[in-house]
This record gives C-alpha cells, sequence and structure tokens, in this order.
C-alpha cells in the first residue's frame, strides 16, 4: 500500500480502483494511475500487484530513458501507431521480456472454438 500512497501523495490521479478486495481482505482491486511523471515512485518500481502506470510521451527517445531509467525491469510492453519503430523500440528496452503492440489474447487469424 505504500506505493499506492506515494502515487497518491506525488500527485498522481488515481483513474481506477486502488479500494480491498472484500471486507477481510489483503487483496487489492486493480489500479491504474494517469498523467504520472518520471520521477514518481510508482513509475519508478516495478509494483507486484495489479497496478497500470500510465505515462504520456512524445518521442521514442523519451521511452527509452524512462524504460531504462528505473531500478527494476523485469517486463515492458510497446504500444506504436507505427509498426517499423516498435521492433526497433522493443530492442532498446532493457528488460526481460517485452511484448509489442499486443492486444489480443489470442494470436490474430487465429479463432477460439
Amino acid at each position: 500500500m505504500s506505493y499506492l500512497n506515494s502515487g497518491i501523495e506525488q500527485g498522481a490521479p488515481l483513474h481506477l480502483g486502488g479500494d480491498y478486495h472484500g471486507q477481510e481482505s489483503y487483496y487489492i482491486n486493480p489500479i491504474i494511475f494517469t498523467n504520472a511523471k518520471r520521477d514518481m515512485m510508482i513509475a519508478q518500481r516495478e509494483i507486484v500487484s495489479p497496478v497500470g502506470v500510465v505515462i504520456k510521451f512524445e518521442y521514442e527517445d523519451g521511452v527509452i530513458c524512462q524504460a531504462n531509467g528505473t531500478v527494476d525491469g523485469l517486463a515492458a510492453a510497446v504500444f506504436i501507431q507505427d509498426i517499423n519503430c516498435v521492433v526497433n523500440t522493443a530492442h532498446r528496452l532493457k528488460a526481460g521480456i517485452a511484448w509489442v503492440s499486443v492486444s489480443r489474447r489470442y494470436p490474430i487469424g487465429r479463432r477460439r472454438d
């Protein structure tokens, strides 16, 4: 909960969630912070819980700088409109694994029967 509290205290809007799941539980519902800043704790640490942190960028170099400038780096996901740019961006990330423009549970062209 300290990460959640730090996000709120540092001014990241809590877009969704933040409440406990059930009345007597240590589990929290998924959380999404929007308009976070690069130096916020929620953007610097990999939080092991259902927390998403949204940071807007205009240029690819800003994204790379943010992603590679964090303490952790277990996983990354890259969503870019320019398909020619996405592979280059993924290769520049220092992460254990990087997903590229994946927004479907199943691969394109395959049906789940």
